[in-house]
């Protein structure tokens, strides 16, 4: 009998399915018990910590959100191609600290042995740009009143 270990890419598609139906019970079986994973307490500030902690903090937000959209990409920054998801065009789960803080966060998914060990945050896409909250506001007002560039 061979035995498989279910790579990353495949482990991110069972995590967003049972995100998307809010299965919990899946999501707990994808986690590595030993893994690191990052979430917010209710300051929004972003803390490191066990599976416990992340699955009490994502469960929570999934029954505040619904998932609307969901965007594969790849990280720029911290592990260079390193898978990522984007739910609700990167506004779940992570709310934003503050106006000046980049306004998409992807989830980046690292695996060991068949199981998630690491979900960290992410905010440096391959094919998402993601400016601050305040300039995407400034760009979109500049739009709104007939800037153009030369003029």
């Amino acid at each position: 009998m061979t035995t498989t270990v279910r790579a990353t890419r495949e482990l991110l598609h069972a995590f967003v399915e049972a995100s998307q139906s809010g299965d919990i019970t899946a999501i707990t079986q994808l986690l590595d018990d030993l893994g690191e994973f990052e979430y917010q307490d209710e300051d929004c500030e972003t803390h490191t910590g066990n599976k416990k902690e992340f699955v009490t903090w994502y469960s929570q937000r999934l029954t505040t959100t619904s998932i609307t959209s969901v965007d594969y990409d790849q990280c720029l920054h911290c592990v260079i191609g390193g898978s990522v998801v984007l739910f609700n065009e990167g506004t779940f789960p992570r709310m934003p600290l503050g106006f000046f803080e980049r306004g998409k966060s992807g989830l980046r998914i690292s695996s060991k042995d068949g199981l998630i060990n690491g979900i960290y945050f992410c905010f440096v896409f391959l094919k998402n740009d993601n400016d601050s909250l305040a300039r995407d506001s400034y760009e979109r007002r500049k739009i709104e009143e007939g800037f153009r560039p030369g003029k």
